[in-house]
């Protein structure tokens, strides 16, 4: 298994061998051309044979061939429709053959047709459009029938084939709270794809429906108990098992982990780690297992990992591994080599600058 980090400052990517029991090996080689800038995510194809990093200077994503004895290969070569503008978020479809680049603006997103051989074409934008606006994030259901898009004021999401976009969902009702100025920030889907979360910067901070993917969103599940000073959700990740639910925020203590029933909703919260998280939590995911979990943050040393089961949460941090960085941390995955395909949830990854 390995451990996929992003952040600020060249190399702008590091990725880590990782053990459930040991924890953090060796660092791999850096990839050949670095993205770039800044590392504002990453994502990889569930075979695990590419990595994306998604970047806010030309060309907005990079994606690189990977394997697990060599580690980074070549560079894909850049699609032949630019992606439209600055590169938030990356999303592989769960196939592997879509991937979809977050863009800030102006239409929000762009998804390619995705293969071995790297991008293929552009697919048409939906219709109806997306509603323009500051976005963050786009997320496949784990069937890969429906993809959701979020940012600001705005929650969408679209029915999804090997054809491109479908039908409109009607957006969730009641809608998650925002502001003046928007403050959507995040959104999961749940492993096994019967709900949605989506994270804000207005209280309650999270709201989290029912959904399928043939009929789009459900019933809002009542709200957490314990998220009351947060200010901020940046990241919401669901475990492997659906079991539990993490959500990063920018106040302390950075981390909120729940128990989570697709039927009764969310549980009482775990108590907080032993070891504190630092600073402001930009981004967490979990293991493949669901044996650790990951949050990158703000200060040194930029990402904590722990130990966590999901009957009883947090366990021992891990040592910190070798940082070859010297600013916040932006985004994390766990993902398996392209000789041991495996599922990986994709959380929201977005640069926040300090």
């Amino acid at each position: 298994m390995f451990v996929a980090f992003t952040f600020n400052t060249s190399p702008f990517v590091a990725v880590y061998q990782f053990d459930p029991v040991l924890g953090f090996g060796l660092r791999l080689d850096n990839p050949l051309p670095l993205p770039n800038s800044a590392g504002y995510d990453v994502a990889t194809s569930p075979s695990g044979n590419a990595i994306a990093i998604a970047h806010p200077n030309y060309p907005y994503a990079a994606v690189y061939q990977f394997d697990n004895a060599t580690g980074f290969g070549a560079k894909f070569d850049n699609p032949a429709m630019d992606p439209d503008s600055e590169g938030i978020s990356v999303a592989f479809s769960p196939s592997g053959d879509a991937l979809a680049v977050i863009n800030f603006e102006p239409a929000g997103l762009s998804v390619y047709s995705w293969s071995d051989g790297g991008f293929g074409t552009r697919f048409a934008d939906p219709d109806p459009p997306i509603v323009v606006s500051g976005f963050s994030e786009a997320v496949f259901s784990p069937s890969g029938n429906a993809i959701i898009v979020v940012g600001d004021l705005y929650v969408q999401g679209y029915s999804w084939s090997s054809a491109g976009f479908g039908a409109k969902f009607i957006g969730p009702d009641p809608p998650p709270p925002t502001g003046l100025y928007g403050d959507v920030t995040c959104v999961t889907v749940s492993p096994s794809g019967n709900a949605v979360a989506v994270g804000t910067s207005i209280f309650p901070y999270i709201a989290v429906y029912a959904f399928d993917d043939t009929v789009g969103f459900g019933a809002k599940y009542d709200d957490p108990i314990g998220l009351t000073e947060t200010v901020a959700v940046y990241s919401i990740a669901f475990s492997p098992d659906g079991n539990a639910i993490a959500i990063a925020h920018r106040d302390s203590p950075y981390i909120s982990v729940y128990p989570f029933n697709s039927a009764t909703g969310f549980g009482t919260k775990f108590d907080d780690p032993a070891i504190a998280i630092p600073g402001v939590a930009t981004d967490v995911a979990f293991s493949l297992d669901g044996s650790a979990i990951a949050i990158a943050h703000n200060l040194y040393p930029y990402i904590s990992v722990y130990a966590f089961n999901s009957a009883t949460g947090f366990g021992a941090k891990f040592t910190d591994p070798e940082l070859p960085h010297t600013t916040n941390g932006n985004s994390v995955i766990f993902f398996q080599s392209s000789q041991a395909p495996g599922l990986f949830w994709k959380n929201f990854r977005r640069s926040i600058e300090f």
